[in-house]
């Protein structure tokens, strides 16, 4: 089948058309519509063509996407969750925040069915290559022991292929799933590597795209109607498969299998009439190639395996970096609103910030929203509390030791601040610290160097340092027990957060926030607060601050059995 595509993005049209039945959008390169917004996913969706009509499946982006009919919504997902959307030609899907992506499915043209056939592949014995093939296949098996990937993999296989044929094939291209994942029957979601054979053989190389090889997300030219059945065929890596809908041209697959299951399938192109002559050649050299493929093969899966860690990785750090967006902070109050634009001051710099504020006023969200939206957002922050450590066990953790025999160390150790290299640290209750490990903590801020507990050797360290307390630490100052130079590195930035009883303006969107994430977290009916609950929110003196007023919206969520959180649902 053919789909047609309409995408329109900030006045541009463009129209794509794709022969398959599943397309992929999203802002990452390897998708089969690549839109550059920044509020789309890198996998955003991927449009299926069912029998029974058109289906948009969304990933968990945390943007939303609509279905439009004549101008109307029809459906519509927040991108939290992964969902399914169903809709018709010419119907809208939109995607993103505004301006959103609209794209819309001009015409789906299903073609014929094709003709192919099998031709057994030779085993055993059979399989045998003689004197001079061995010795071709040893001397192109060596080559690729120095670069074993699929580019060179390819042309041993049009070299190889070329010789024991007696004429190399018209084209040649070698595809595997993408993603590693499964070969799935409905829309064959391939990588391609061509190789071009118009220059001499002693040249042969994939087709430079833009400086690297020809790689693509199109199906085998072969796989259509009738894909289903041929990767069936091809599954039982005991036969090839030729198809001949190509006109004055007819495609042999070969199968290549890893681990027993298929893992990659060779398309030659030769001219019709050649085909019946050249196919007992053309299932031995397969045979032969099997070996070097099931290498090559797991290598390759291999590195996709790591490539897909690291896709997700990445995938988790964007939704954590989205998850601490200021817009989640709540500033309708003076106070909060001086914050905000402090914090964004800050956002910026790579000087020690200093958050001060009673206990439960967000001096941890705060600190999030610092690493995670500044410029060492993709490296870690790792948070640490003062107060929950003795003072030599702080040492450890902070700076990590050397192996010594007497203290039973018998490996070396990193710190939290060698771990955090590149990133954040986040220091909580700095004030109970002792005065010799806020020696040590000054010197690193100064020199960007530590030493580990029993090492004579300094190491250089790149971290930022973000520190909060609920005590005046000028008075702590005063009286001796924290370090005036320390004091004045940290407060050249000071962020100080105002308690919940000096911003009234903050509690009812707070609570309504909370309601709403409780009642999601567990399964609870609950939508609103009544007027008069919402009158006890405000008067109430919130001594434990958002902490607080947290834990009783929690606990009113599970008390509570309509859609209104009542009097009797609140303890206060």
């Amino acid at each position: 089948m053919t789909v047609r595509l309409r995408v329109t993005f900030e006045d541009k049209v463009r129209e794509y058309a794709f022969d398959r039945a599943t397309v992929s959008v999203g802002r990452g390169p390897f998708n089969d519509i690549v839109v550059a917004e920044a509020s789309l996913g890198r996998v955003h969706g991927e449009l299926e063509v069912r029998d029974d009509g058109l289906v948009f499946r969304t990933r968990a982006s945390s943007t939303p996407t609509s279905i439009f009919r004549d101008g109307e919504c029809t459906q519509s997902t927040d991108g939290e969750t992964e969902d399914t959307l169903h809709f018709h030609a010419g119907d809208v899907v939109r995607m993103g925040e505004q301006p959103s992506v609209a794209l819309e499915v001009v015409e789906v043209v299903r073609r014929p069915e094709r003709n192919w056939a099998t031709h057994a592949m030779p085993t055993g014995a059979d399989a045998s290559p003689s004197d001079t093939t061995g010795k071709l296949l040893f001397r192109l098996t060596r080559g690729i022991a120095y670069e074993p990937n699929i580019e060179t993999f390819l042309r041993t296989c049009a070299l190889f292929v070329g010789y024991v044929c007696d004429r190399m094939p018209d084209c040649i291209e070698l595809s595997i799933p993408i993603e590693a994942s499964p070969w799935r029957s409905d829309d064959h979601l391939l990588q391609a590597v061509s190789m071009d054979l118009d220059r001499p053989a002693e040249e042969l190389s994939p087709v430079d795209v833009d400086g690297g090889y020809l790689q693509t997300r199109d199906p085998l030219p072969p796989f259509g109607p009738d894909a289903a059945a041929i990767l069936d065929e091809l599954r039982g890596l005991d036969c090839c498969v030729v198809v001949d809908d190509r006109g004055a041209e007819a495609s042999v697959l070969v199968p290549f299998d890893y681990d027993g299951e298929l893992a990659a399938v060779l398309d030659l192109s030769f001219p019709q009439g050649k085909v019946d002559e050249l196919m007992e050649a053309v299932a031995l050299a397969g045979a032969l190639l099997k070996p070097i493929a099931a290498i090559v093969l797991g290598r390759d899966r291999q590195w996709r395996v790591y490539e897909g860690v690291v896709e997700e990785n990445h995938y988790w750090r964007e939704r954590q970096r989205r998850r601490y967006h200021f817009k989640d902070l709540i500033a309708e109050s003076d106070s909060m609103r001086e914050v905000y634009e402090k914090l964004n001051d800050f956002v910026g710099l790579d000087s020690p910030v200093l958050l001060h504020g009673e206990a439960g006023t967000g001096k941890a969200l705060v600190a999030r929203a610092l690493h995670h939206m500044g410029p060492r957002k993709d490296a870690m922050l790792t948070s640490i509390n003062c107060r929950e450590l003795a003072s030599d066990t702080l040492d450890f953790e902070l700076f990590g030791s050397v192996a010594n025999e007497l203290s039973g160390d018998v490996e070396p150790r990193k710190g939290i601040f060698e771990l955090a290299e590149g990133g954040t640290v986040f220091l909580e209750e700095v004030d109970q610290m002792s005065l010799l490990l806020q020696g040590k903590v000054l010197r690193m801020l100064r020199e960007g160097e530590l030493r580990r507990i029993g090492d004579a050797v300094a190491r250089r360290v790149d971290v930022r340092v973000v520190a909060s307390t609920h005590r005046d630490l000028s008075a702590l100052v005063s009286q001796g027990r924290f370090r005036r130079d320390l004091y004045l590195v940290l407060s050249e930035h000071v962020l100080e957060l105002p308690a919940l009883s000096e911003r009234q303006e903050d509690i009812l969107p707070l609570a309504r926030t909370f309601l709403r994430k409780f009642a999601a977290r567990y399964d609870r009916p609950c939508r609103r607060i009544c007027e008069p609950v919402q009158q006890k929110l405000r008067d109430h003196r919130w001594q434990g601050n958002v902490r607080e007023l947290q834990a009783v919206i929690e606990a009113a969520v599970l008390k509570c059995d309509g859609e209104e959180v009542g009097v009797d649902d609140v303890a206060l």
